[in-house]
């Protein structure tokens, strides 16, 4: 066979080897979905997808996602090259009004990054299409009205952002479905009502943000259940104490900030086996205890806020032991007696500490301080030997 014969046998080969569904070449995203992303795209006018829906969405050879760019799509494809959407990130790019229906058709999802744009209305009850879902966010945008309870049939999801929204009324029950979700961030979003006990069926559950909202009632037993915790966040509601004992199930936490409890007293008990934490904020919870002397165990202790409680006695010297220690929080207590200045000699590594509003005494030597370290006595009996200005020593 002549050289050129061969070359153009070998030419048309390659071509259709390229063409042919299997054939290692093109893709081809389903019919279904294709469609879906073009009505997406003029609803939310997307213009740097216009060019690109004038191809095959998963066409290998122009992909549509790339790093950085903040509108792209993803694919898995069979070995046929039959593909489908499995990824979607609509991020921060001002696209407003609703979720368009057409959304719902995407239904091999598994990724749906919605945030930081300007959507409204409600989340529609034909998010349960998207059953295999894994991660979900909606989060910083203007969603309205009552979490949809169909969102509790998305069971596969192991990260849900709702955030900075402005929901009302309570967290569906249905959340309890959840089983395998391990992020929850539901935090400024505008929910009011209890807390349901069905989180605690959430045992995979890391991490729980539920801060800056309206929640009323107790703070629940129930959180105790989730011992997968390694930070919890609730503060800024009108939840009622006391902090439950139950919490000290709650060993691998390394953030635990709550705070704004109204109601009954608590104690710092239930700390005890919470030796993992880093941070740890009780800020404004009606604490009515002593500092208890096993805080010392906290090795890993960076920031403590114990502020705006009814902590009473003195301030022990064991924050001088903690090594990792740099934010000490225990203004406005009822603690008293000297300030243990061996806290600074002995810990080098605090920059900021605020005992204001106590009954404490004491006398700073400039020896006890060091640059960079910022310390607020208003409204104790301390004094430092040298001259300061009203209370505050800025090093």
């Amino acid at each position: 066979m002549v050289p050129q014969m061969r070359f153009f046998i070998f030419l048309f080969a390659f071509v259709f080897s390229i063409i042919t569904p299997g054939g290692g070449g093109l893709s081809y995203t389903n019919a279904a979905e294709k469609e879906a992303l073009r009505n997406i795209q003029k609803r939310w006018r997307i213009t740097t997808w216009e060019t690109l829906l004038s191809i095959d969405p998963c066409d290998r050879f122009k992909p549509w996602r790339r790093d950085g760019e903040n509108a792209w799509i993803n694919c898995s494809c069979d070995p046929n090259n039959s593909c489908s959407i499995i990824e979607l990130k609509v991020f921060e790019m001002n696209v407003s009004g609703r979720i368009p229906d057409a959304l719902f058709n995407l239904t091999n999802l598994v990724n749906l990054n919605l945030s930081r744009n300007i959507l409204n209305g409600s989340i529609p009850e034909d998010i349960h299409k998207l059953k295999r879902l894994r991660i979900l966010s909606l989060d910083k945008n203007q969603f309205s009205g009552n979490i949809t309870p169909s969102i509790g049939n998305l069971t596969n999801l192991t990260y849900l952002s709702l955030g900075t929204n402005r929901f009302s009324g309570g967290i569906p029950s249905t959340v309890g479905s959840l089983t395998l979700l391990e992020q929850l961030y539901i935090d400024s979003s505008g929910l009011s009502g209890p807390l349901p006990s069905d989180l605690a069926n959430m045992t995979s559950l890391k991490t729980l943000w539920a801060f800056d909202n309206d929640f009323t009632g107790n703070l629940p037993e129930s959180i105790g259940q989730l011992t997968n915790l390694t930070d919890l966040q609730i503060y800024g509601t009108f939840l009622e104490g006391p902090i439950p004992k139950k919490l000290s199930a709650l060993t691998k936490l390394e953030t635990l900030k709550l705070g704004d409890l109204s109601g009954a007293d608590s104690n710092l008990s239930f700390l005890e086996n919470m030796k993992s934490l880093v941070t740890l904020s009780l800020r404004n919870c009606q604490v009515a205890d002593e500092i208890p002397p096993f805080l010392a165990n906290f090795s890993n202790l960076t920031y403590l806020d114990l502020s705006f409680n009814k902590l009473h006695g003195s301030i022990p010297n064991l924050f001088g032991k903690l090594a990792t220690l740099r934010y000490l929080f225990l203004g406005n207590n009822a603690l008293s007696d000297l300030f243990p200045s061996e806290v600074f000699t002995e810990n080098k590594n605090l920059t900021t500490v605020d005992v204001s509003f106590n009954n404490i005494s004491g006398s700073l030597s400039s020896s006890d301080l060091r640059e960079e370290l910022s310390m607020n006595y208003i409204g104790t009996s301390m004094n430092k030997q040298s001259d300061s200005c009203c209370g505050f020593i800025f090093c």
